[in-house]
């Protein structure tokens, strides 16, 4: 991750009553993904390049070992992602989904990089 300028506004928000803050991920492919890993429809996946954990929320539900427990019954494309992500609609998490601009990719020649799935996996 390469940050060109402070983080000091999105230190400021307040992640209290939250699973986490995350970027809300996007593209063609994501309505037949969130179908594949059985998301529920309206649910927004998140993307995992920039997170604010809420720590505390994350020891108290056990997380890591919801987690953990999700990795082991399958393979997935996005590994972290779509674990957190399955963890996070099966309990009704609450999520903060913040601006995109936090989480971009670009290519050497500094124009945004669309986002490819890949289903070689």
């Amino acid at each position: 991750m390469l940050c060109l300028n402070p983080l000091n506004e999105l230190l400021k928000l307040s992640i209290e009553n939250f699973f986490l803050d995350a970027v809300a991920d996007s593209g063609k492919w994501l309505p037949l993904h969130k179908k594949e890993l059985a998301l529920h429809e309206n649910y927004r996946y998140f993307n995992t390049g920039l997170l604010c954990l809420n720590l505390k929320f994350w020891r108290e539900e056990k997380i890591y070992t919801q987690i953990i427990e999700v990795l082991s019954k399958g393979k997935f494309p996005f590994v972290d992602q779509d674990a957190m992500n399955i963890v996070a609609d099966k309990n009704n998490y609450p999520i903060k989904y913040i601006s995109d601009r936090y989480n971009h990719f670009f290519r050497v020649d500094g124009r945004k990089q669309p986002i490819l799935f890949r289903k070689d996996f």
